[in-house]
């Protein structure tokens, strides 16, 4: 790892995956940080949308793609926290745009 790199050099094995596939896919660069050493993320598309349980109350969940990360690694958030987060960026009109892109692929 650079010098400069602030990732903790130790991992946990209970967290490894096994591989599947033949190929591996490397990555040249680390992530971007601020200067907290947090990541800067920045949200590209909700991919789906749906509804689930949390204690007695109904969330909205949505699978995020995000950049500079393929879209196997989307993640799964809150969508009233990540319209809170992103405030210029309307998760609404977002899901619209993906449900036209995806009755354009399938027509």
């Amino acid at each position: 790892m650079p010098a400069d790199s602030s990732i903790h050099p130790v991992f946990r094995v209970s967290f490894l995956e096994k591989k599947v596939g033949g190929s591996a896919v490397v990555a040249i660069e680390l992530p971007r940080m601020d200067e907290y050493g947090r990541f800067k993320v920045q949200l590209v598309a909700i991919l789906d949308r749906k509804i689930m349980k949390k204690g007695n109350k109904d969330v909205v969940m949505g699978l995020v793609k995000w950049f500079d990360l393929f879209q196997e690694d989307a993640t799964g958030e809150g969508l009233k926290e990540l319209n809170e987060q992103f405030i210029d960026f309307s998760t609404n009109s977002c899901i619209e745009d993906r449900k036209l892109q995806l009755a354009a692929t399938t027509n």
